[in-house]
């Protein structure tokens, strides 16, 4: 694992950035419990719900391996935070899934952007508009609000 003060450390030792991707489009919902934006470079930043559990999740360029951390930093007009990222390979492809950092603070302003470790000592950002953000998260977490309470207990 990579951890986020890393990214800093590269940054202060001179550490090349990759060209920073403009997240032009607008959020929207992909079925009643996923939201997401996906950017000019064809990278995705989504919600995601299963049941009332909900979870951030990033399409990057490159591979990564199963179970693989590396640290990222967040941050947007509302502030930023350090967050871990975990590779989860599914049937459509390698899939970040962002632990342990509030991101649902961070979804106001303009852009939402990611900072992460790439190889050579290159950090790479991935840019993400937040136009919409608000009014597809309030629907996604609301139609999980709603499916986790019709659902039947066991």
């Amino acid at each position: 694992m990579i951890p986020a003060i890393t990214i800093i450390a590269m940054a202060a030792a001179g550490a090349t950035a990759v060209p920073v991707s403009d997240g032009a489009e607008r959020w929207r919902l992909s079925e009643p419990l996923a939201a997401y934006v996906e950017n000019s470079s064809g990278e995705v930043l989504a919600l995601d719900c299963i049941g009332a559990s909900c979870r951030y999740l990033l399409a990057l360029k490159g591979d990564c391996q199963e179970g693989m951390l590396f640290g990222t930093i967040v941050n947007s007009q509302a502030g930023e935070t350090p967050a871990t990222l975990k590779c989860n390979t599914n049937s459509k492809g390698n899939v970040l899934i962002i632990g342990d950092a509030d991101v649902g603070r961070l979804m106001s302003g303009d852009h939402i952007a990611f900072a992460y470790p790439q190889t050579d000592s290159l950090i790479a950002v991935a840019r993400f508009s937040l136009a919409g953000a608000s009014e597809a998260i309030a629907t996604v977490m609301a139609n999980a609000k709603q499916r986790d309470a019709a659902a039947p207990t066991p």
